[in-house]
């Protein structure tokens, strides 16, 4: 009888790549800001004159390569790549894909990440890629992602919330009060697993 395997959902963006939207927006919006002034989750939403390009970048992160430009994040492939070939774990990579005003248009996005995941992580199983931005699905045992509204939504067993400039504001009170607990690498990560996974053979 095949022994349960424990599960990990790592979210893409921030988590495992970063710096594509931002690239793009940069280049839409006429600024050069740097990851450390990105205060708020939608990168758009960090611009003065969101109000006069707004729809011209929404339309670029529709019909461009929003991944041309990024860059992973420091360990990521290292740690996906750990657990996808330790036999006690299933690793997946989840990744809201549909964007806001552009419904129709998605589908780009969709194809992009997923071309990114295959080329990237090649030990996940294409079956583990899952593309939602209704994270109430989720039930995995260990649930790393950037944005703390995920993590709440979700039924993961160990919530881990990834450091991103847009995340740094918030109290250790009001993440901790939802069960989740802030972790600033995958280093980081790996030495939690590592010793839950100890205590709980």
């Amino acid at each position: 009888m095949e022994s349960y395997k424990k599960t990990i959902v790592f979210d893409l963006d921030d988590v495992l790549v970063k710096g594509g939207f931002l690239s793009i927006a940069n280049e839409v919006f006429g600024e050069n800001k740097t990851e450390e002034e990105i205060k708020s989750y939608f990168v758009e939403d960090n611009y003065k004159n969101i109000r006069e390009k707004r729809e011209i970048y929404l339309d670029a992160i529709a019909t461009r390569n929003v991944y041309e430009n990024a860059v992973f994040v420091e360990g990521a492939r290292d740690i996906v790549k750990k657990y996808s070939e330790d036999k006690r774990f299933e690793v997946f990579i989840k990744s809201a894909s549909v964007i806001r005003e552009r419904e129709e248009l998605s589908g780009k996005l969709f194809s992009d990440k997923y071309e990114l995941i295959l080329r990237s992580f090649p030990f996940v199983e294409p079956d583990n890629i899952i593309f939602t931005g209704n994270v109430s699905i989720l039930n995995p045992d260990f649930y790393i992602d950037d944005r703390l509204e995920n993590l709440e939504k979700s039924r993961a067993k160990y919530k881990f919330l990834f450091t991103a400039p847009h995340n740094r504001r918030l109290t250790e009170e009001e993440i901790s009060m939802n069960h989740v607990v802030r972790v600033d690498s995958h280093k980081q990560i790996d030495r939690i697993i590592s010793i839950i996974k100890l205590f709980s053979v």
